[in-house]
């Protein structure tokens, strides 16, 4: 993730078998070891918040909004900021 880009493939990857795009692999039907892989990829963004007071911006986590768990989809990722409820969104396989 140099320079804020997020490369695409490993985010792609937990939610494929080989070539093969796991449509049914969604909310809390993903295979635990690919929740966990998914959980890490996500804490690996970094979230900046600039207070309206402070001198200087801050960098968060973002995490798997685990209330909203049953929402998970290939580039539909529902997101916890410091900000409130957010959903991380990529390009999917297809």
């Amino acid at each position: 993730m140099d320079e804020g880009l997020i490369e695409l493939d490993p985010f792609r990857d937990v939610f494929h078998r080989q070539e093969n795009c796991q449509w049914n692999w969604t909310g809390a039907a993903l295979p635990p070891d690919r929740l966990e892989a998914l959980r890490s990829l996500i804490k690996a963004i970094p979230y900046w918040r600039c207070e309206v007071a402070g001198p200087a911006a801050s960098k968060f986590p973002l995490r798997i909004d685990e209330a909203r768990i049953d929402e998970i989809a290939e580039a539909w990722i529902p997101v916890e900021t410091p900000d409130g409820p957010g959903v991380l969104l990529y390009k999917n396989c297809d």
